[in-house]
């Protein structure tokens, strides 16, 4: 399928924006067969058995009808967007802030703050997911223990199993067959088709792969009010039916199990059944270990493709330090850290730091250091502490959707030791756009601190048949 640039635009457009419209103005603006939709509690009621993988594709995965190549060209236009966005705002909503040389580049880039160099592909577009969290609810042939995917919002809504969607691993699928069984002779399988259960029952199944094929399995069990008597019955159900040998047909080698008390989404208690603690993947030779709760990229094979694009962004601009803000388990300190003399980590979580530091010295990284605080804090008190950040400084920042907050951008500005700040945005159409504002504009009462230049953007594909990607925005001052 051939199309035209313009209808590209058009059609990622038209993609965004049907993601904000609902009812009515979906229908009326639904000039495209392929589309985004919302998982509205109005859109679950025309899901039916004959339907129902065709609805969830519309929804998790809306560009698998396109070949590879024009989802890459569909991704680029939308970044090009991003970029053009961003003039946009410091022209019309940062009162002179426009100078002449923001107007030079985006006369040379077509509009944007600075060239898109590339749109880097994933090496996988199909099955790279290595990490799926299921949800077990009532299903459209009124079964109450489907596992899959949610279409419909809370309690309303209907699951719809994935094994159709082009980015899940065949692997996960052969996990889930095995996990059903385990579910039919379960004392804890959900058995309200009515959604009012109140009894302890499983809920959600959470499924973690590596390249080598280790799976590392956590079922949810969910109640009200639960005793320990009911956690320890369910333990044994799951050990006993995972350690017959089944974990290793399945390559389910780390198995877990977490309570979680109804109603309460943050707090649950972890469980370790049987098996190995962590599972490992590597990237670009690098070794990292990998929790329950650990952040890693979604997608291994472009994950190396996401690093080596950052790796190649600063490895040749005689930088010293990299300054890793928001570093999560270490995995871009550690894979840069040959190119500098020294790394420095920063993660308000705890336990992040501490697999920051296990990695670290996994792979003998000896020039790294890992600190437990929120980057303005953290940053304060290194500016505060000049022997700490040297004169050639990159700042790597690669924050979750919502972008980073303001007083983090105007700390970032007014550190002088950064010379260089590479921003990876998952989200380049919301708040990231703002942030990448709020960093070129010149220095007044609202914005202190040395501006920065965007130089160049990069755009890579983390995520096939979905409409989101990966920018990585280097500036530099």
């Amino acid at each position: 399928m051939i199309l035209s640039r313009t209808t590209l635009s058009r059609l990622f457009h038209r993609l965004l924006s049907l993601n904000c419209c609902h009812g009515k103005q979906q229908q009326e603006r639904g000039l495209y067969k392929v589309s985004f939709k919302r998982n509205s509690p109005k859109r679950m009621q025309t899901v039916t058995l004959e339907n129902q993988y065709q609805r969830l594709m519309e929804s998790a995965a809306p560009l698998s009808k396109f070949p590879y190549e024009t989802q890459l060209e569909i991704k680029r236009c939308a970044l090009m967007t991003a970029l053009k966005k961003v003039v946009n705002i410091v022209k019309h909503n940062r009162v002179g802030a426009f100078t002449s040389e923001m107007e030079k580049m985006a006369e040379q880039n077509q509009g944007c703050i600075c060239p898109l160099l590339d749109m880097m592909p994933s090496p996988k577009p199909e099955g790279f997911r290595n990490k799926e969290e299921l949800n077990i609810w009532l299903g459209a042939n009124g079964d109450p223990n489907t596992v899959g995917l949610m279409i419909g919002r809370g309690e309303s809504g209907l699951c719809v199993p994935n094994d159709q969607l082009l980015n899940t691993k065949p692997l996960h699928n052969e996990v889930v067959k095995t996990f059903k069984s385990f579910l039919a002779q379960s004392k804890f399988k959900r058995r309200d088709p009515d959604r009012n259960d109140i009894t302890a029952h499983w809920s959600k199944v959470l499924i973690r792969s590596n390249e080598q094929g280790h799976v590392m399995l956590v079922p949810d069990l969910s109640c009200r009010q639960i005793t320990q008597e009911v956690v320890d019955e369910a333990k044994e159900e799951l050990r006993s039916y995972y350690s017959s040998g089944l974990q290793m047909l399945h390559g389910v080698h780390s198995l877990f199990m977490r309570v979680r008390r109804r109603g309460n989404k943050t707090h649950h208690h972890q469980y370790h059944i049987c098996g190995d603690t962590h599972i490992y993947e590597e990237v670009l030779g690098y070794k990292f270990r990998i929790s329950p709760e650990a952040f890693f990229q979604l997608n291994t094979p472009g994950a190396e493709v996401l690093y080596s694009v950052v790796q190649n962004l600063f490895k040749d601009r005689n930088v010293e330090m990299v300054l890793d803000i928001g570093c999560g388990t270490g995995t871009i300190g550690v894979v840069t850290s040959s190119l500098v003399n020294r790394v420095i980590g920063l993660d308000v979580i705890k336990q992040a730091i501490e697999d920051a530091e296990f990695n670290a010295d996994l792979n003998g990284v000896s020039n790294a250091s890992f600190h437990v605080g929120s980057a303005r804090a953290l940053l304060k008190s290194f500016m505060a502490d000049g022997s700490i950040l040297t004169d050639e400084t990159v700042a790597i920042v690669n924050p979750n959707r919502n972008g980073l907050n303001k007083k983090a951008i105007l700390r970032l500005r007014c550190c002088k030791a950064i010379k260089h700040l590479i921003f990876i945005s998952c989200k380049p159409h919301g708040n990231a756009v703002v942030n990448f504002a709020d960093l070129i504009v010149p220095e007044r009462v609202d914005h202190p601190g040395q501006p920065f230049k965007a130089v160049q953007a990069v755009g890579v594909d983390m995520f096939p048949q979905t409409i989101h990607s990966e920018l990585v925005l280097l500036f530099q001052r």
